[in-house]
């Protein structure tokens, strides 16, 4: 690939990345939810651990402050894992599922002007629109291929067809040379014969 592509494809890739927003990245999307949950389980556990020192103080003492203490940290595993797994459900599976039911689509149709949908101006949507810019590069030059067949099938027919006339004028030619060939033995006879 030369100069000129590949300062075309990098012009190119920024007018597409300049499409997208720019956005805060992928670590620092789930650094942000831990914190949010980090900050929200304490209070969850808080509200569970009142409800059962409610329900303790009513039925008897049953729960115990290590029990108080086992309860609040599940909750804040509970809380932090959860909101783990949904962060990373909707910033990192949910646009890789997406991207590759599009691609299956391509394989499957053979439709290279299909496009991943770029939602996120995070590194995946940015390796979505990388991925976008090389379907563009691959239909583009499967594009300048089916021109050059053409050009090139149309220059052999146009080829054959002058081969062709050259045959035609080779026989005539052949066929001239011949007959002056036989002018000239006749020619040559009768010269002869006249000085007999």
């Amino acid at each position: 690939m030369g100069n000129s592509q590949m300062n075309q494809l990098q012009q190119e890739k920024g007018k597409m990345t300049g499409k997208i927003k720019r956005s805060i990245g992928i670590k620092t999307k789930f650094l942000l939810g831990v914190i949010l949950a980090l900050i929200i389980s304490p209070t969850i556990a808080a509200f569970i651990n009142r409800m059962v020192q409610q329900l303790d103080d009513a039925m008897g003492d049953l729960v115990t402050g290590e029990m108080s203490l086992v309860v609040a940290t599940v909750i804040n595993l509970v809380v932090v894992s959860g909101l783990i797994l949904i962060l990373l459900e909707v910033i990192v599976i949910k646009p890789l599922r997406r991207a590759g039911t599009t691609l299956r689509l391509i394989s499957e149709q053979l439709n290279l002007t299909e496009r991943v949908e770029v939602k996120a101006g995070d590194e995946i949507g940015e390796m979505m629109a990388d991925l976008n810019a090389f379907l563009d590069t691959i239909n583009d030059s499967i594009t300048e291929i089916q021109t050059a067949s053409r050009s090139v099938a149309k220059a052999s027919v146009q080829i054959g067809e002058a081969s062709s006339e050259t045959s035609v004028a080779a026989a005539e030619v052949a066929k001239t040379i011949e007959d002056i060939a036989r002018g000239a033995d006749d020619q040559a006879r009768e010269t002869e014969h006249s000085v007999n």
